[in-house]
């Protein structure tokens, strides 16, 4: 393994567990790109769960209907995605035009890897074919409905016109809504080159668990969040978490999801979240 990639394996991922394999490889994988759409230094942890996610959502669906795409253009893509949703919650980043050109060309690799390594008569080969334009679409406007969404409210005053009221970055509603509209995206982007099918509703419902999940995580990595957390404030978060990690963990076996790699994800993110927590109670 070069130094280059030793470097960038946190202590904090076993390389024997699912998701240490998964990271070197995703690793490896970005350093051969000449298109960097984001620079592996700026690349965290957490990002890399969110490849790691794909990936095994994709694997998934792909091993059971005998499909074969390269999965880690889009993998890169989401990581990139979801690194600067961070930025843009905590700094006001501003998605470019490089950020969606990057998604549908990853989108197009896949394809193209799909068409060249899948035998013709394969229905669901020509199922992902026969659907793509209508995917292309509505991924597309998902797609932007996160680039351009602004963290506001509309409120209406005693005189019943609209006014508009600007939150700060500790507005649950608003960062849970955006992370909800993410994690559909790569849950139904995953499903659709697997088995070229999506828009299913209980996509929409493990999106809300996870945005809710991934929510507690970012905010426990925020300092001064953290810092604020006395024993009801931190039991509070602590049993709306447990929550949302009960009923993802219920749906994820109820629609026979479940995995070993999922299992990872989860106990890494139990980690993160239980010891960022503990370390900020008052």
């Amino acid at each position: 393994m070069s130094d280059i990639i030793k470097s960038n394996i946190s202590s904090k991922y076993n390389i024997n567990e699912k998701i240490g394999l998964y990271k070197e490889n995703l690793i490896k994988f970005i350093i051969e790109q000449k298109n960097k759409i984001i620079q592996i230094g700026t690349i965290e942890e957490i990002d890399y769960i969110i490849g790691i996610l794909f990936l095994t959502e994709t694997n998934r669906y792909c091993k059971l209907n005998k499909i074969t795409i390269h999965g880690y253009y889009l993998a890169f893509t989401f990581i990139n995605v979801f690194n600067k949703i961070r930025k843009k919650i905590t700094n006001g980043y501003t998605f470019n035009t490089n950020d969606l050109t990057h998604f549908i060309t990853s989108l197009s690799k896949n394809i193209n890897y799909l068409s060249s390594r899948v035998d013709q008569l394969n229905p669901i080969k020509n199922k992902i074919l026969y659907g793509l334009p209508k995917f292309n679409i509505d991924s597309l406007n998902l797609l932007n409905e996160i680039f351009d969404y602004k963290i506001i409210h509309n409120e209406q005053n005693n005189n019943n016109t609209d006014t508009q009221k600007y939150c700060n970055n500790n507005c649950r509603e608003c960062l849970v809504t955006i992370l909800s509209k993410f994690f559909y995206l790569l849950l139904q982007t995953a499903k659709f080159l697997g088995t070229g099918t999506y828009n299913e509703p209980n996509l929409i419902r493990i999106s809300e668990y996870y945005s809710n999940i991934f929510y507690i995580l970012l905010k426990s990595n925020d300092i001064n969040f953290i810092n604020e957390l006395n024993v009801k404030l931190y039991t509070e978060i602590y049993d709306s978490y447990l929550n949302y990690k009960n009923k993802l963990n219920y749906s994820l076996i109820e629609l026979n999801l479940n995995s070993e790699t999922l299992d990872e994800i989860i106990k890494y993110l139990d980690e993160q979240i239980t010891e960022n927590l503990s370390i900020g109670i008052k």
